[in-house]
């Protein structure tokens, strides 16, 4: 009696060895393959190719916003309606500044502050720009 007891325990044993080998090493897998694949971390500043891909994009979107701004003047008697339509027109640029910046590896939520801001100063110009000439145009 006493054999069969220590019988059934050594059994136990043994399943409970080959579980724990089993999943252990299923687990250990996991963990070594999640971190062997991992990403390399996002960064929250500019270098200065970076900072010279900022440059460039704002002098390419406010040219942008300003050529078709007067361009399209006649269009609405609304300057900001000009306005939104060539922040439509010309949206492709900083479209292209967010994909640089993201392939290079920054932090979308660091560089999404600088491409607003880039937005609306270029807009904040071109108001007054279309007011003179639109004023221009009735006399």
């Amino acid at each position: 009696m006493v054999s069969a007891v220590r019988m059934g325990t050594e059994l136990n044993s043994v399943t409970l060895l080959h579980w724990t080998m089993k999943y252990g090493l299923m687990i250990f897998l996991y963990f070594v393959g999640v971190t062997a694949f991992a990403e390399t971390p996002l960064r929250n500043s500019f270098d200065s190719i970076e900072m010279k891909l900022m440059a460039e994009a704002n002098l390419a979107y406010t040219s942008c916003l300003q050529k078709d701004g007067r361009e399209n003047l006649a269009s609405s008697a609304d300057i900001r309606v000009v306005a939104g339509n060539a922040a439509e027109t010309c949206s492709s640029i900083l479209a292209d500044l967010e994909t640089a910046l993201t392939e290079s590896g920054v932090n979308p939520d660091f560089y999404m502050g600088a491409v607003v801001r880039i937005k609306n100063r270029a807009i904040r110009r071109l108001l007054p720009l279309l007011m003179m000439e639109k004023s221009n145009q009735g006399d």
